[in-house]
């Protein structure tokens, strides 16, 4: 399926044209919840109707030859997510005939004015109705009274349908999909002139003129352009994206004012080849940090990647950062301040990786890499021959070369693509499983250690209808090697204000280190559940959340005491890796979310290890918390 979508700051190429064409195509109000804006609407046929609307038969009328019941339907609040309108039900089958209903702008959805959704359905000759004419208008809100709004819709019209042909019933459960290529075939206006069932009207054609005109208008160009560098952290210039301007400065102990300007071309440079790079210099260390990478994209139906980088740059180990997501504003902030404290490295990399869509849902990749790690101060070092005890050499840089195997299964995951980029929109019912397995090469290329390591994820988001989304993120690991603390598992830590939903808020920096480790990170948005019965919260649109965070791990003794008591030739202690013990570290929270449409404030509570000793100049731990972040819902 192809979608064509234009207006001020939409293109086909934008996320809103990939969204709406894998979402707002389909409506079955026979299903319980309908999935609409990333929401969970009740049907007005839901088999929990009782607790959500109130009914009125008003008459029984003659539609198409069929007399038909005219229900009016209510919510019983008009901020909670149901419709609002008249279902016509035949008197004979009592089937859907047809459905007029929509939302107004008191349900809690940001910047939505109205929504409204029309549909026709027919019977088949197999028996089931199908809808064969569906109409949908979405009107959304000035963001500010300076600020564009938005009235779309979507006319969808079936006719010559099959009934006749077997299909799996897996088939039926798939939505559908914008293709992966749409934006790069729609852009030659030929193609639509083929493509059409049928052609433009007058009314159209004007459209689409008048929105060329009012595109090349100075404001309006200068508002879409700041609305793309909010979203995606780059400006756009022809054929190259500048950015990503959230990493332009930063001041820290290491490096002081550090300076970061990068860029990286787009898909109208080309569908195929990109190249990024970024240069940073600090006026401390007085050293260049850079990335240099090439990437290519020969298949996109079956996506596939390959690339190689050389980057040198600052590396904290306190962020582990193999594997882990986490926000923008949080990983940019991590650049500020005490980074000495991080346990910071400068790092010289060489990579290549390969990454394929094996099949659809099941995506493969791998990647080759050679690292040299040079210590920032003295802070680190290692056993040598730790068979030999204290008589050990010591070691206090190190090399690494290995081997990352990651298989991703995800069924029925749906993307929705940004030039030469894809995001994932999350699976229809099964988590995301992701598998690691790492292979240490001792001796090739210059590597200090041989060793293995094993890791799996799950990830998912769960609709629970009335009762809001869940969101979770499981994590595992297993290393059964001998390797220093920076190549284990480090538990994420944070001891700034930007919450990061990937770690542990209240756990500090290099707190905790595992070998082996098993991690949950859980949250659940009510949505309006609660305050949608409040007076004054119902107005301001607020919503709640709860989180817990949870962490059981161990670490042997033969990787705990690979480091030595202090610093080779000096007096200056060095920190040994900690680990949990038999219990589990937790803490839980609670939250206030849709603030300003944008802001979260999270509120967490520290439950164990409350008597953690400190070490060297680590900080006192925290046993409450309060973070902000930022998330753009509707």
């Amino acid at each position: 399926m192809k979608t064509k979508i234009d207006g001020v700051g939409l293109s086909d190429n934008s996320s809103v044209s990939q969204i709406i064409g894998s979402s707002f195509q389909e409506y079955n109000f026979y299903k319980n919840w309908m999935n609409i804006f990333a929401k969970d609407f009740v049907s007005p046929l839901a088999d929990s109707w009782k607790g959500n609307y109130d009914y009125f038969l008003a008459d029984t009328v003659l539609v198409s030859d069929l007399w038909c019941y005219k229900i009016e339907v209510t919510p019983h609040r008009k901020e909670d997510l149901a419709f609002e309108g008249i279902i016509w039900i035949d008197t004979t089958s009592f089937a859907l005939k047809q459905i007029d209903v929509g939302v107004g702008k008191q349900v809690n959805v940001n910047f939505l004015e109205k929504m409204r959704i029309q549909q026709e359905l027919e019977p088949t000759a197999a028996g089931p109705w199908l809808p064969v004419k569906t109409r949908v208008m979405v009107n959304v809100a000035q963001v500010s009274k300076n600020s564009a709004g938005l009235l779309a819709k979507f006319y969808t019209s079936n006719r010559d349908i099959v009934i006749d042909k077997r299909y799996p019933l897996k088939f039926f459960q798939q939505q559908t999909e914008v293709k992966e290529d749409a934006h790069l075939q729609a852009r030659n206006p030929d193609f639509w002139a083929k493509a059409r069932h049928d052609s433009l009207t007058p009314a159209e054609i004007k459209t689409y003129a008048l929105i060329d005109t009012i595109k090349q208008v100075p404001v309006v160009k200068a508002y879409s352009n700041i609305v793309a560098i909010i979203s995606s952290g780059y400006y756009t210039w022809k054929k190259i994206d500048v950015g990503n301007y959230i990493y332009t400065y930063a001041f820290n102990d290491v490096e002081a004012h550090r300076i970061r300007l990068g860029f990286r071309t787009n898909e109208f440079f080309s569908t195929k080849w990109e190249f990024k790079t970024y240069f940073g210099y600090g006026t401390k260390d007085e050293r260049f940090k850079y990335v240099a990478r090439l990437r290519y994209i020969p298949y996109r139906k079956l996506w596939t990647e390959m690339a190689i980088e050389r980057n040198e740059d600052i590396l904290q180990f306190a962020v582990n950062p193999d594997g882990v997501a986490a926000p923008g504003a949080f990983l940019a902030s991590l650049n500020f301040f005490n980074v000495s404290t991080r346990s910071p490295f400068y790092k010289k990399e060489n990579n290549a990786y390969i990454q394929r869509d094996i099949i659809k849902g099941v995506t493969q990749s791998v990647r080759f890499r050679n690292i040299q790690f040079e210590q920032i101060g003295q802070h680190f070092a290692y056993y040598k021959h730790p068979e030999q005890g204290k008589a050990s050499e010591t070691g206090t840089n190190f090399n690494i070369t290995e081997l990352t195997l990651e298989t991703r299964l995800a069924k029925d995951e749906r993307f929705y693509f940004i030039g030469n980029y894809r995001t994932s929109l999350g699976t229809a019912k099964l988590p995301i499983v992701t598998l690691r397995y790492t292979r240490g090469f001792g001796g090739l290329l210059g590597s200090d250690f041989d060793y293995h390591k094993f890791a799996v994820a799950f990830e998912q988001n769960l609709g629970l209808g009335t009762l809001g989304r869940s969101y979770y993120v499981l994590t595992a690991s297993y290393t059964p090697s001998r390797i220093p603390y920076p190549l284990l598992e480090i538990h994420l830590g944070n001891r700034g204000y930007f919450y990061n939903f990937y770690g542990f808020g209240l756990m500090n920096f290099l707190e905790f280190v595992s070998d082996q480790h098993i991690g949950l990170n859980y949250e659940h948005n009510f949505s309006g559940l609660l305050f949608n019965r409040l007076p004054l919260f119902r107005k301001l649109k607020w919503r709640t959340f709860v989180a817990a965070n949870l962490l059981v791990g161990s670490l042997r003794d033969e990787n705990k005491f690979l480091i030595p008591d202090k610093y080779p030739n000096t007096d200056i202690a060095l920190i040994r890796p900690q680990a949990l013990d038999y219990r589990p570290y937790a803490e839980v929270g609670y939250g206030i979310s849709n603030i300003l449409k944008f802001l979260r404030v999270t509120f967490l509570h520290r439950l164990t290890y409350l008597d953690q000793v400190q070490q060297g100049n680590q900080p006192k731990i925290r046993r409450f918390g309060v973070f902000f972040s930022t998330r753009f819902e509707l």
